[in-house]
Formats: C-alpha cells, sequence, structure tokens
C-alpha cells in the first residue's frame, strides 16, 4: 500500500477537485488503478491455462531464437519466426524486442505456455493503466475523469482484443502501444532521450511503431499549435509560431527509419503472401476500383468488430470475407456508407458546427489515434491477410476516447446513476464476450473448431484443423477437413499435399497420392514439400531416378529461399538414392538427416534405414554402424518390436566384440 501511495504521488490520475489534498485524492486514485487493472486482468483468465495456438508454434515453441540458450545476435539476425531476415522465405517481420521478451520469459520459466499467457495479460493491464494516465496527463482539457475512466474500461474489456492477449504472438502489438504511447508520452514532455528510445523500442516490437513521429506530429499541430483555432481565424488564439524544425525532424525521422528498416528486411522488404492470406490483395482478376471497394467493406467490417464485437474468426483469408466473393453489391455498398458516414462525415461536421473549439480538436485527435496507426491494416500497405482482429488494438484507443466522451456526456444530460449503471452493463457485456473468446484460444482444436463454426467457408481453418488430428496421428479425423479445404479451394496446395501423404502413408494408394501431389505443382511450382513428396512416391511406385531429381529439385528451391532443410526431407532423400541403388550416397543423406531437426519416431526410421544401407556397402565405416546400432538399441524401444530391438543389442555386441 504504501509503494502504490508513493507511486500516486508522482502519476496525476484522476481528482476530485482542483483544490483536493493529495491525502483526498489517494483513495479514489487507487480505485481507479484497482478497477482499471480488474477489468484487464479478469475477462483474459480464461486463457491461462492455454497451449501454444496457431503461430505460437512457430514464433515461440519451435523458435531456437527464443530460447535462453541461443546467442543474442540472432534475434537481431532473423525475422520474428526465426527466418533468417534476408531469406527469400522470410516473412520481413524483425521485431527483435517483442523476441527478446520471448526469451527473457523462457529464462524465467522455460517453454511453460500459461507463464507466457500470464506475462500477456500483465502486459495488457500495463498499457490499461499507461492508457488511463496518458489521459490524464494529456488529455484533461478535453476528457473528464469519468470520461477518461469509460475509455480505458472499454479499452481493457473489448473483444476485439482477445487475439493480442490470449494468442502468444499478439504480444507484439501490446508492447508496441506501451512504447509508442511511451513515446508520445516524453514528446510531448519535452524529454528526447527517452522519446528516441521507446520509439526505437516501439517499432523493434512491431512495424507499426515506424508511423509514432506522425502522431506525435498530430497532436503537436492540433493541442500545442491550435491548428483548428488558426483554421477557424480564433482572434483568442495565442501566436504560436509554426513547428517547423519539429515538423521536419519527425517527417524526416519517419522516413529514415523506414528506409533502414526496408536496409534490414533486403531487396524484397514487403512480407510475402499467399493467395489464400490475402485473396483481395493478390486476386489476378479484379481491377484496382474492385479491390478498392473490397478494401472499403473491409474498412466497414473493421467498424463493426468495434461497434459490436460478437462475431469473431481467427481467420478472414481466402473464400471467409463475404466481400471478395459476394456478387450482391448492395450490402457491402451500404456497410461501407454506414461506415464512412460515422468514422469520417460525423468528425467532419463536428469540426465544423461543435459549439467548442475543446470538442473540435478532441475530435480530430480521436480521428488521428484511429487512422494513423490504422494505415498498414487498410489495404494502402501489403499485408499478409485481408482482416485480422489483432491489427484493431492500437488503432480502438481513439474509438475508445469518443465513446468515453459518449458517457462523459450521458453523465452530465442523465440524472447521476445512468452513465455508471450503463457503463458497468456495457463493460460486463464485453467481458462475458472476451471471456467466452479467449477460451476458445486454450488449444488448436478448440480455435480452430470455432472459426469453423463461425466461419465455415475458411480453407485455411479446414486445412489447420486437419493437421491438428494429423499431429495425433489420426488420418481418419483429418481427411474430412482436408477434403473440405479442397472442396472450398480446389488449388489449395497445402491440402493437396496432405491429402496426398494420407493416401500414399495411410492408404498405400500410391497412384491418387501421385496426382494430388501434381495437383500441388500444378497449383505453386516452387512447393518443395509437393516435389519432396511427389519424389519418394515415385521412387516407392518404381521410378527412383525421377524420384531423386524431384527430392533434389525440392533441396535447391530450400536454398533458394536460404532454408536450411529439414530432416525429413533429407530422410526421403536417402530412401529414395537407396531405391535407385545409390548406396553410398543414401548413406550419406541418412547422416545428414539425423543431425536436423525431427521428431524421435522419424529419427528412429532413418537410423533404421541408415543401418540396412551401411550393411549393403562392403566398405562401409564399422565405427559409425556400431554408433547407429546402440542408439537404436537405446533410444527406439518404444517404435519397434521387441524381437527387433533384441536384435540391435545382439548385433552391436557382435560388431563392438569384432572390432576390438
Amino acid at each position: 500500500k504504501a509503494t502504490v501511495s508513493v507511486l500516486y504521488c508522482h502519476l496525476p490520475f484522476s481528482t476530485i477537485g482542483e483544490n483536493s489534498t493529495n491525502e483526498k485524492r489517494m483513495p479514489l486514485q487507487i480505485r481507479n488503478l484497482a478497477i482499471v487493472v480488474i477489468a484487464a486482468v479478469v475477462p483474459f483468465l480464461s486463457s491461462t491455462h492455454g497451449d501454444f495456438v496457431l503461430d505460437d508454434d512457430r514464433a515461440v515453441r519451435d523458435n531456437p531464437d527464443v530460447s535462453w540458450e541461443a546467442p543474442i545476435k540472432t534475434v537481431f539476425e532473423n525475422d520474428f519466426w526465426g527466418t533468417p531476415i534476408w531469406s527469400n522465405a522470410s516473412h520481413k517481420s524483425w521485431r527483435p524486442a517483442t523476441v527478446l521478451s520471448f526469451k527473457l520469459t523462457d529464462w524465467l520459466m522455460g517453454k511453460w505456455p500459461p507463464a507466457y499467457h500470464i506475462s500477456n495479460i500483465a502486459l495488457h493491464a500495463f498499457a490499461c493503466v499507461l492508457f488511463l494516465y496518458f489521459c490524464q496527463r494529456h488529455l484533461s482539457i478535453y476528457l473528464s475523469q469519468f470520461g477518461q475512466l469509460s475509455a480505458t474500461i472499454i479499452f481493457a474489456v473489448h473483444p476485439a482484443h482477445v487475439e493480442n492477449v490470449a494468442s502468444i504472438v499478439g504480444r507484439a502489438d501490446v508492447l508496441c502501444f506501451i512504447f509508442m504511447y511511451l513515446s508520445i508520452h516524453y514528446y510531448i514532455e519535452g524529454r528526447h532521450v527517452g522519446f528516441l528510445l521507446c520509439y526505437a523500442l516501439s517499432f523493434m516490437s512491431k512495424e507499426l511503431g515506424i508511423l509514432t513521429p506522425i502522431m506525435c506530429l498530430g497532436y503537436h499541430l492540433v493541442v500545442r499549435y491550435k491548428l483548428i483555432r488558426l483554421l477557424f481565424k480564433d482572434t483568442n488564439r495565442e501566436n504560436n509560431p509554426f513547428p517547423i524544425m519539429k515538423s521536419v525532424f519527425l517527417v524526416i525521422l519517419t522516413v529514415l527509419v523506414l528506409m533502414g528498416s526496408r536496409a534490414i528486411r533486403g531487396h524484397r522488404s514487403s512480407p510475402k503472401m499467399s493467395y489464400v492470406d490475402n485473396p483481395i490483395m493478390l486476386d489476378p482478376v479484379a481491377s484496382p476500383l474492385v479491390k478498392m471497394v473490397y478494401y472499403m467493406y473491409v474498412h466497414s467490417w473493421y467498424f463493426i468488430t468495434l461497434v459490436f464485437p460478437y462475431f469473431s474468426c481467427s481467420d478472414w483469408g481466402y473464400n471467409v470475407f463475404p466481400g471478395s466473393a459476394a456478387n450482391n453489391w448492395f450490402g457491402p455498398l451500404c456497410a461501407i456508407a454506414v461506415t464512412y458516414s460515422v468514422v469520417v462525415v460525423v468528425p467532419l461536421l463536428l469540426l465544423k458546427n461543435a459549439s467548442s473549439y475543446e470538442t473540435r480538436e478532441f475530435a480530430l485527435i480521436c480521428l488521428c489515434l484511429l487512422v494513423v496507426p490504422f494505415l498498414p491494416a487498410s489495404g494502402l500497405i501489403p499485408v499478409g491477410t485481408v482482416l485480422a482482429e489483432r491489427l484493431l488494438y492500437i488503432p480502438s484507443v481513439g474509438f475508445a476516447l469518443a465513446i468515453g466522451k459518449v458517457f462523459e456526456i450521458l453523465l452530465s444530460r442523465t440524472p447521476r446513476f445512468i452513465a455508471p449503471m450503463t457503463l458497468t452493463t456495457v463493460a460486463a457485456v464485453l467481458s462475458v464476450r472476451t471471456w467466452n473468446r479467449s477460451s476458445d484460444w486454450n488449444t488448436p482444436e478448440q480455435l480452430f473448431l470455432s472459426t469453423i463454426k463461425s466461419c465455415p467457408a475458411s480453407a485455411k481453418a479446414q486445412f489447420s484443423l486437419g493437421v491438428v488430428y494429423m499431429q495425433r496421428d489420426d488420418p481418419k479425423s483429418a481427411e474430412p477437413y482436408f477434403a473440405n479445404s479442397l472442396q472450398i479451394h480446389p488449388s489449395y496446395a497445402e491440402s493437396l499435399v496432405a491429402m496426398g501423404r494420407i493416401e500414399r502413408d495411410y492408404k498405400n494408394n500410391l497412384d491418387k497420392s501421385i496426382d494430388y501431389f501434381q495437383r500441388a505443382l500444378v497449383s505453386e511450382k516452387a512447393n518443395p514439400e509437393a516435389h519432396e513428396h511427389l519424389g519418394i512416391s515415385l521412387s516407392m511406385a518404381g521410378d527412383p531416378e525421377k524420384g531423386v531429381k524431384l527430392l533434389e529439385r525440392a533441396l535447391q528451391i530450400n536454398k533458394n529461399l536460404r532454408l536450411p532443410p529439414t530432416g525429413e526431407i533429407y530422410g526421403n532423400y536417402g530412401t529414395a538414392l537407396g531405391m535407385a541403388k545409390r548406396y553410398k550416397d543414401s548413406a550419406a543423406a541418412y547422416s545428414t538427416a539425423l543431425t536436423r531437426p525431427g521428431s524421435l519416431s522419424q529419427r528412429c526410421s532413418w537410423r533404421r534405414n541408415f543401418i540396412i544401407i551401411l550393411k549393403t556397402i562392403p566398405d562401409a565405416d564399422q565405427h559409425a554402424l556400431l554408433r547407429e546400432l546402440r542408439e537404436m538399441a537405446t533410444s527406439c524401444g518404444q517404435f519397434v518390436q521387441k524381437a527387433e530391438l533384441a536384435g540391435y543389442v545382439k548385433a552391436a555386441s557382435e560388431l563392438e566384440a569384432k572390432l576390438r
């Protein structure tokens, strides 16, 4: 309690009145802090026992950069997913600050999922406290104490933020928000070192942070320079000089950081996108006008998500978004008209007709805080998705402030108990929705089942749920979802490869598997998995030479993408070479496979084949054979029969005696 009291002597949170003492303010300040923290924490508690879900596997669990033992420099050399930033296969998302936060969590708690979820909730709570502090410190002339608290509560409990908090990779947006608003705060306070440091951390958390100086410039022009009063020729306006030097500095700083960002990301600085993820951007048929209308419709869905956050979906890719497949334009055009009327026309009317300059300035501030951070999601900048709720985390500040103003007006024009009761009811409804939606992110199966329920036309969700079942070695449950995915998107390469593997590995239907792999190659000519599995299927079907060429092509594609080949591709390469009776090359391929990542069952399979190949080669390295026999006997007992295991033990003993 003493610590909180000391803290609040320095943080000017909500006050009772102009002449109130610190002693009178303190209980109210603590109450506001408690309300905000509870609102930010409780609705997301249902996600604390969740697992690694969706992108969490690749970005956290399987990312070698996150491991505490990995050198720090790799965090700056690789992208968010652990791929070298210069690689052609890189997503080009350079977020070292976020990866370092994962690294810190790994050092403290290891790869324990609840630790990452609890950390996300704590960061969200801090972001909400920072939001309230920012309002009190810099927006108090526009928004009353109750309006500030209302805006913060709406921001804290809004269901649109579930993906940012319940999904571990959503931490990038939360960290970017924290450092962005700390940077703006330090800029306003004139603390330039703090501004530059937090600015650097903001765009190192997520690329959106690059726009921070533009938001600082907007605040400076509206609040300090009183641009609105100048435009309306207010005679009482202070004659402040136009901030030419600061404007030039902020614009140049943004341009330099953008150029540096492009240099870090290499010659292809935009993210690698697939048609399944962003069919509007990559549609080869749609004209620029049609694409523009589609994106305006996307904007209306973002607006609907803020105003009525009932409909949630973890994938808005191919065939999910109604605009990308709709033939009836009446609904989309109506949605566009309503959205732009509220977001653009209403603020413009306020700017023109409001009774006070403070109201006009506040409307422009809300519009700036909503629109500027929304620009990357608007379609003006290429991104890897059509629509994603996580992209609303930072822009929703402008929306929350506007709602806070509505509650302030409600408090002043109705009986005193109406506004608090309304706020409590709205917050409770939103919290229940947030709690339920957070629980959907507990397991991959829950998430994809929820997505398919709300977005049955999602080809990617159908495919992803099939992958979940395949990871459990349950092809019977997985196959219908892969089939559904292909029914939605017949040329979906990943689903075609998955179906081909089921036909080959579980049904022994080589002809059908070859057909699936060939269709995948027609859809995506540079797909290494399709080359790899078509090669192994052709080898099994009696054409190992052609199979070897396809596998070598898969290795070359990985090399061109600057991706290290997996152990699986080398294992399959060794199998194809063995079928082609190129035993020494096969042994080399299996030896390489055993040095690459792979599951224990895969490694035991490669080791078994490696032993067979070594026994076939007359002048094979007997010490290598002995090493593999021992490894097989000690680590693969759960994957082989007892008689076979005893055979490895006996063979190892005999070979060891012979080598003596």
